[in-house]
């Protein structure tokens, strides 16, 4: 997946609203009336705190709908506190997805850096030649540093 896809996905916190979850740890962040991500779950449990050098291996499970076109990715993309990719070099794990709705999966593991305090994982909806998105997930795992 191109590094430009994942730096599109920048976000404001102005346009952040809560997902209806029981936890905070979890966002909706925009909307696009042709797609969409909704949350259904996460392992491990959004706002679970995380410690710098584990390696942490995260599912995240959403309901999708998609009409722009014939098909698209949901993909993690992990970030730290300043929306700066963990690992700039690494494959974005993503799960391809077909016009209509449904529910999936995507999993993937990372080590976390000895520097992170919080680790934003977004979950966005694209599809081919799409540069911007809308309608992300942004689930937030605080990590706790050593003293």
């Amino acid at each position: 997946m191109p590094r430009y896809l994942a730096v599109a996905v920048s976000f404001t916190a102005a346009t952040a609203t809560a997902c209806a979850t029981s936890t905070r740890a979890v966002k909706n962040i925009g909307g696009a009336p042709d797609y969409s991500v909704s949350f259904v779950s996460a392992d491990p449990e959004p706002g679970s705190v995380l410690t710098p050098g584990q390696t942490a291996s995260i599912a995240v499970t959403v309901k999708y709908s998609l009409q722009a076109r014939a098909t698209g990715r949901v993909l993690l993309i992990f970030e730290n506190e300043a929306n700066r990719l963990v690992e700039s070099t690494r494959h974005q794990a993503s799960q391809e997805v077909a016009r209509g709705s449904g529910e999936i999966t995507v999993s993937d593991s990372l080590t976390l850096p000895p520097d992170i305090r919080e680790l934003h994982v977004f979950v966005p909806l694209v599809t081919h030649g799409m540069l911007r998105t809308s309608g992300e997930l942004m689930i937030t795992y605080p990590v706790k540093q050593s003293r």
